[in-house]
């Protein structure tokens, strides 16, 4: 919403800009600047927990995740905790699920052990 209102008015400021002819190419420059760095300085939701490159991750007991936990590079992932989303490990080697997913749990991975519960449709594992 907040992006919408930006870009509305800027476009307004602009449009009021451009009217005038003499410094037409210079008015479009600086609309062109703003816009971009509104577009750019803007933060994107985040719909998912995402951890990169970590050798071990462990999701403690007790713990809540309330989105989405996305682990790259994980060679070894341990849930202890709870997730309340899908839990997707890509180019790990080993999941274990010993608390709770909400979720679906899809590892691409060797090794997935499902101890705990998984609420979702499924629990997948898409090994090489």
């Amino acid at each position: 919403m907040f992006q919408a209102l930006a870009v509305i008015c800027f476009g307004m400021l602009g449009f009021f800009l451009l009217r005038r002819g003499a410094r037409r190419w210079h008015t479009i420059a600086v609309v062109l600047v703003a816009l971009m760095s509104v577009m750019l300085l803007s933060t994107g939701p985040s719909a998912a927990e995402i951890h990169r490159g970590q050798s071990t991750y462990t999701l403690p007991a007790g713990s809540d995740v309330k989105t989405d936990l996305i682990l790259i590079g994980s060679m070894s992932v341990h849930i202890d905790g709870t997730v309340d989303g899908d839990v997707i490990s890509l180019l790990g080697q080993s999941v274990t699920v010993t608390g709770h997913v909400t979720g679906d749990v899809i590892v691409f991975g060797q090794t997935l052990t499902v101890n705990g519960t998984v609420d979702g449709t499924s629990a997948r594992l898409f090994s090489r």
